[in-house]
């Protein structure tokens, strides 16, 4: 078989490369191979730096010179290294070169007189045939324009699978069985030398043959040095015999370690950025501190024990590491990619059943149909047998699900008992009918249930008819997601918790104390902002109870200057920097990453130095701080308990009790639950989308603040009179405080509207017995105000059950109230109905598989007719082609249907308009498909959008082009 590195190099080329630190995966030491044989330079695309490590190393004796691509003084080190034919390595390369390097990179050069040169800026540079040139760049996925890409030879040295497998091995072995890995280290090392003398030996045999004069026999010495290198050579083979045996015995040793490197290598995967220097200490962390096994245990059970903690610990470390810098919405979607990967690795789980779970039927194979067009609109081979009950989108998915593994004939079977799958459709706490209740996989149960269940929904949580041990975890989730999307979450969850653990359904609380410990004075840290929330109130607080000093200066125009005069004071004394709003200077961006990059270098710079960031996401944020900080979210608690949780633990200890007094302090206590309940209503319910607000706004922990302080003041000052001046309580939050940032007439209504169910009378009456029942502030009774009264300076609190419960301050008892709000918000506390619900449950599902998909690799779907994903989608480009209409005559229609004034002929406006927009879709598709054919096959570039709509194409979905198109 062809082999691009046994064509275009040799093994002692190779050993050399992975002795000075080259990956040793065959994509890695493919990309050495393409970056020495090209005739342009070589710009690497090395997010996690390992090509710039391989590159110092291996040209570190040849004096390498190394620049940053924003140096200033980057042309005269290009001059230099040029004119005495030094390498020269060019760090950090953005999307722009420099224009004075443009005759470099195209090697143009020229003779004058005696010497070769070539222009670098704006001199003649002597040229050296020594010189070499390495760029590299730091941005994962970067977009050079055609004037850049053409000039260099891109190559892509992202880490892959089995490299990353490989170093973890390497440091797992090193840290359990060091003797191994130096004798694997030695063997290599040898091996390399030997192979170099032999490749010697050979090249001096055939320079005296070819420099022989006359008859070889009579070459004495020829002869000689023949007999002397058959013996070396003789020797040399013997020797590498020898050390393949030995290094197969290492190997087999090395090899019990894998299972601890295949665990992991597929969670390094995530929307978010981390460095592979950060992923690797995190394993050496791991290494150093998972507990040892008892020594009295044998050393194959100590080993097996050893390897299950350091995957339980290195897993466990590395979800409580990144959930800390992920957003709330996000963090699911990172346990369930865990869940997923580690299954597929593991075999437990088949990679086709998972995507069709993500994509849905348009990724099981299309072989079975001989019509071109079916492969975009199979024909359904079951009759639908109730309409009502199965949609025609939902049967045609089971339709076409019924052709995989776990599901055949299910079709057949739900015509042939359709009244038991509506029994089970009704109640789903019924067994599936037989004989899917065993056979089914977990990710096919889950499917099932989303086409099926779509009309009614049981709001009875969906685990408890899926109790069947012998269904997989795959299985379930397609099964619940074809059937009951809406619950495709909260089996999610499960799915999660079966397979990893409990700890991981939930992200793991943090504190900046824990963030403070895992940093150094060269690591910034970074708090990644989103709307309503800011950390600065925390962290100053926080410093106060360290002991530190924080310098702060929210960055803007103008404030570069003085954010670097701060921190090069800092980093002397000792003191905290705090960099506020990153996201506002684009412009500076550069300048931080430049001094984040010499904080190790410094060793002037205090232990006690810290660089606090704060920013909104970003793509200006520098790439290296981002990867190499220490990363948190910093965003408002999710859900409504979780936010009035927090409003009541901001309160210093006695607020609720002391803060008024008088004959409003019960009223007050009343009226301030009042308000923390309606903030946090307000901030959740914009996840219910046009159910919720017209237009999404972002109320923040300053509106209820302002608010509390509002009521504080106005309760003070009626205290003589024994009132509460509810009108101006609700003017002032519901139509400045919270209703300043509501612009939609309609849902200003809907503030006050719902403000008035908070700030009432009903709920300042006291109410201390179970006959008169605490205020409801919904019909469900979930969220009501607890029933207390005062007895010797302590608080009885009135229990459902009858019974009560005894608190030294009120705080203490609203605080235990708030902790036993339903952990998910129910409807009718908003206003809304169970099916607002069913409809944030299905969108949150489509939302977090549509994600998932998008983490996938781009692969070609099993079995496709071509065998790639680019035959795939060009036969699909074919087939939808050849389904488009011919466009409409707009002047035909406009004869015909002619717009009219008249209220009843105003639907010929809207046909004219519908027309028009048809005609400029069908000529989208038509115009975007034939260009995306070319773009398969070479003919034209494709760009950004061909790109998306390409990756859209093969996930089933509809582009982006398409859907702009009609807007």
């Amino acid at each position: 078989a062809f082999s691009l590195q046994t064509t275009l190099s040799d093994a002692v080329t190779v050993q050399g490369w992975k002795i000075n630190g080259l990956p040793t995966d065959d994509f890695s030491v493919e990309n050495a191979v393409i970056a020495f044989n090209s005739k342009r330079w070589p710009l690497m695309i090395d997010p996690q730096g390992q090509a710039t490590a391989w590159i110092k190393t291996m040209e570190k004796e040849n004096q390498l010179v190394t620049v940053k691509a924003t140096d200033t003084d980057l042309i005269r080190s290009v001059q230099n290294a040029v004119r005495f034919g030094i390498p020269l390595l060019i760090e950090g390369l953005q999307e722009e070169v420099d224009p004075g390097l443009e005759a470099l990179l195209l090697k143009q050069t020229y003779r004058s007189g005696s010497s070769v040169v070539i222009r670098i800026g704006d001199q003649n540079v002597e040229y050296s045939d020594s010189f070499r040139l390495y760029i590299t760049t730091s941005m994962p996925n970067p977009d050079y324009p055609p004037e850049i890409a053409t000039k260099v030879c891109v190559i892509n040295f992202s880490i892959t699978l089995a490299g990353l497998e490989d170093q973890m091995l390497i440091m797992t072995v090193g840290n359990e069985r060091p003797e191994l890995q130096e004798q694997k280290k030695a063997i290599i090392k040898q091996n390399s030398d030997n192979r170099r003398d032999l490749q010697e030996i050979e090249d001096t045999i055939l320079k005296s043959l070819s420099e022989s004069e006359g008859n070889l026999l009579d070459d004495v010495p020829l002869i000689d040095a023949l007999s002397a290198s058959k013996l070396k050579s003789a020797e040399i083979k013997e020797q590498l015999a020898r050390a393949a045996e030995t290094e197969e015995l290492i190997d087999e040793s090395r090899q019990m370690y894998r299972p601890v490197a295949t665990r992991n290598l597929s969670q390094l995967n995530s929307t978010y950025q981390y460095s592979l220097s950060w992923f690797m200490s995190l394993f050496r962390r791991t290494l150093a501190n998972a507990d040892q096994p008892d020594k009295s245990l044998s050393e194959a059970t100590r080993l097996e024990r050893r390897l299950a903690t350091l995957i339980t610990d290195f897993t466990s470390l590395l979800y409580r590491m990144v959930c800390r810098s992920l957003f709330v919405q996000d963090t699911l979607l990172f346990s369930f990619h865990m869940a997923c990967k580690i299954g597929v690795r593991a075999g437990d789980m088949d990679a086709a059943t998972l995507r069709i779970l993500l994509a849905g039927s348009g990724s099981i194979k299309d072989a079975r149909y001989p019509n071109p067009d079916e492969k975009l609109f199979p024909a359904i081979r079951y009759p639908n047998p109730d309409e009502k009950l199965f949609p025609a989108i939902r049967w045609r998915e089971l339709d076409a699900i019924s052709e995989i593994d776990g599901f055949s004939g299910l079709c057949a079977h739900v015509m042939a008992n359709l009244t038991q799958w509506k029994m089970w459709l009704t109640d789903i706490n019924q067994p599936v009918p037989a004989p899917y209740d065993e056979r089914l996989s977990a990710i096919g149960r889950l499917i099932l249930i989303k086409h099926l269940l779509y009309v009614y929904v049981s709001l009875l949580p969906l685990y408890l008819c899926i109790n069947t041990v012998m269904l997989s975890a795959i299985g379930r989730l397609i099964l619940i997601k074809q059937m009951l999307p809406e619950k495709l979450i909260d089996n999610i969850r499960s799915f999660i918790a079966t397979s990893l653990g409990d700890e991981y359904v939930s992200p793991p609380n943090f504190s900046l104390k824990d963030v403070y410990e895992d940093s150094t004075k060269s690591t910034p840290l970074v708090f990644i902002l989103s709307a309503g929330a800011d950390p600065v109130n925390s962290l100053l607080a926080f410093a106060d109870q360290s002991s530190k000093h924080v310098d702060t200066v929210s960055l803007g125009r103008g404030q570069g200057p003085v954010a670097e005069k701060l921190i090069a004071n800092a980093r002397v004394s000792g003191r905290w920097v705090l960099l506020a709003n990153l996201h506002l200077s684009a412009s500076w961006a550069k300048n931080l990453e430049l001094i984040c990059e010499g904080f190790a270098a410094d060793p002037r710079i205090h232990e006690d130095f810290r660089l606090w960031i704060t920013s909104m996401p970003c793509k200006h944020f520098p790439v290296s701080v981002l990867q190499n900080s220490v990363k948190m979210t910093a965003q408002p608690p999710e859900g409504i308990k979780a936010n009035v949780l927090r409003a009541y633990q901001a309160f210093p200890p006695g607020y609720v009790d002391n803060s008024v007094t008088g004959v409003n302090s019960d009223m007050y206590q009343r009226l301030l639950y009042s308000l923390c309940l309606f903030h946090a209503v307000c901030i959740e319910r914009k996840r219910y989308g046009a159910l919720g607000f017209n237009i999404p706004y972002g109320f923040t922990e300053s509106d209820l603040q302002i608010s509390q302080s509002q009521l504080k003041m106005f309760m003070e000052e009626f205290s003589d009179a024994g009132g509460v001046p509810y009108s101006a309580l609700r003017f002032m939050t519901g139509e400045i405080n919270i209703g300043g940032r509501v612009t939609d007439d309609l849902d200003r209504r809907l503030v006050m509207t719902t403000l008035n169910e908070f700030y009432t009378p009903k709920a300042c009456i006291y109410m201390s017995s179970l006959s008169d029942p605490s205020y409801q502030y919904c019909a469900s009774g979930a969220y009501k105000l607890p029933s207390l009264e005062e007895d010797s300076g302590k608080y009885l609190r009135y229990l459902d059950s009858g019974e009560t419960e005894t608190y030294t301050s009120v705080q203490a008892l609203y605080l235990q109230r708030i902790s036993e709000l339903p952990s998910h918000d129910l409807p009718d506390v908003f206003g809304l109905n169970d099916n607002a619900s069913i409809m944030l449950a299905r969108s949150q599902s489509e939302s977090l598989l549509f994600s998932a998909l998008s983490m996938q690799p781009r692969t070609a779907a099993s079995g496709s007719a071509a065998g790639s994903s680019e035959a795939r989608i060009d036969a699909l480009c074919d087939s939808i082609l050849g389904m488009l209409p011919e466009a409409f005559d707009e002047a035909a229609v406009l004869r015909k249907y002619p717009p009219s004034a008249a209220y009843m002929e105003c639907m010929c406006t809207v046909l004219y308009q519908d027309v028009v927009r048809f005609n400029i879709l069908t000529s989208t598709l038509k115009v975007t498909l034939a260009t995306l054919k070319k773009a398969l096959k070479g003919l034209v570039v494709m760009d950004g959008d061909y790109e998306d709509m390409y990756r859209s194409m093969l996930d089933g979905l509809v582009p982006k082009m398409w859907s702009v198109s009609i807007v």
